[in-house]
C-alpha cells in the first residue's frame, strides 16, 4: 500500500424498515390516544366500553 492511498475499508449496513414502520405505527396510536383524550368523558366512557367489549368477546 503507497503512502496516501485507501488500502480497503470497513463499514456496517443496517436495514431500518422495521424500525421506521413500527416508529410510525407507535406515532399514529399516540396520536390516536391523544385525541382520545380531549373526547368529553361520556364519549369516552363509550368508546372505552366498546373496545373493551370487543376485545373480550
Amino acid at each position: 500500500m503507497s503512502a496516501g492511498r485507501v488500502g480497503g475499508f470497513i463499514g456496517t449496513v443496517l436495514d431500518v424498515t422495521e424500525f421506521r414502520t413500527a416508529a410510525s405505527s407507535l406515532a399514529e396510536r399516540e396520536r390516536l390516544l391523544w385525541s382520545l383524550l380531549d373526547v368529553p368523558e361520556a364519549e369516552r366512557q363509550l368508546l372505552c366500553y366498546e373496545c373493551h367489549d370487543g376485545l373480550i368477546q
